[in-house]
């Protein structure tokens, strides 16, 4: 028998956090349609920037963008399609949170959010917009782009006039291009 198609498990895939993973398995054919159970599939990551293949067909996400990952046996090839694309969950604080100053003073700490993809890997390049929303404070920078370790650091916030809580919260409305 000759190897002459394969059938992948699927032929494309999304993942969403850098790590990520996901399982493919691939059948190989012979010139009748007939299952060759003892074919050797090898597995191909042409762009290992972007994904990497195991020799069993796993696929793990490296960095954001689009690649192919090849299965081959004999002369017969398969690819999967494969996107790497970041999806951010809520920012968590990553510095200056819970701390006090004087009325009318800048805290001694920037506040610093992270914004993170499911699996704890920081994303780069995405904008955050910082607003006061109880203590009348004052900030700059209002807004902040993400480092490459997802860090987003705010200017100086300047606490308000009246004694009590002043906080800041954090948001995105935007995402770095794919």
């Amino acid at each position: 028998p000759t190897a002459t198609t394969i059938q992948l498990s699927a032929t494309s895939v999304t993942l969403t956090a850098l790590t990520a993973t996901r399982q493919f398995t691939a059948t190989v054919l012979d010139q009748n349609g007939g299952t060759m159970s003892e074919a050797v599939v090898t597995w191909a990551a042409p762009t290992p920037a972007v994904a990497t293949v195991s020799n069993t067909g796993l696929i793990t996400a490296i960095g954001n963008g689009a690649a192919l990952v090849n299965a081959t046996s004999g002369s017969a090839t398969a690819s999967v399609s494969v996107t790497v694309a970041q999806t951010p969950v809520p920012p968590t604080s990553a510095a200056g949170a819970s701390q006090t100053a004087a009325l009318g003073l800048a805290v001694p700490v920037k506040p610093a959010v992270l914004v993170a993809d499911s699996l704890g890997r920081g994303i780069a390049g995405v904008v955050v917009n910082f607003t006061v929303t109880s203590g009348g404070g004052t900030l700059s920078g209002g807004a902040a782009t993400t480092n490459a370790s997802g860090v987003a650091t705010v200017g100086d916030w300047i606490l308000g006039p009246a004694v009590g809580a002043n906080t800041l919260s954090a948001s995105y409305l935007a995402f770095p291009p794919v």
